[in-house]
């Protein structure tokens, strides 16, 4: 599912990323839904790596963001994969992306190469 998929970016497991981007876009998953959770996802780590710094405790990090703990839990191991500069670049290739895949680019190619970029 599309949380495996994040899940698997935020963790940099490139190899298991495209596969479940695969799965997804053969059962139809829609491209733009994909880009957005992506998204969210680098947000979210942004966000928890600001937290970090201000060495604010998980459960106030969880009611903050409004996720459960398990979920900043996940998000915080995540988030030693990404410097600050990796997640700005990660949001300028989100941007790309987006822009590719609204302007009519091959969708598979373009989260593939998101993916790539994400996962290094």
């Amino acid at each position: 599912n599309i949380f495996n998929l994040v899940s698997a970016i935020g963790m940099k497991k490139e190899k298991e990323a495209y596969k479940v981007l695969y799965a997804l876009l053969e059962k139809g998953e829609v491209p733009l839904i994909i880009l957005s959770m992506i998204v969210r996802q680098m947000r979210l780590i942004a966000k928890i790596k600001t937290f970090e710094s201000k060495f604010v405790d998980k459960k106030s990090i969880a009611s903050s963001l409004g996720v459960p703990y398990f979920v900043v839990e996940e998000l915080t191991r995540q988030s030693k994969f990404f410097k600050k500069e990796d997640l700005e670049r990660a949001y300028k290739e989100c941007l790309k992306c987006d822009i590719a895949l609204k302007s009519g680019a091959d969708s598979s190619l373009a989260l593939e190469e998101l993916v790539k970029k994400l996962c290094k």
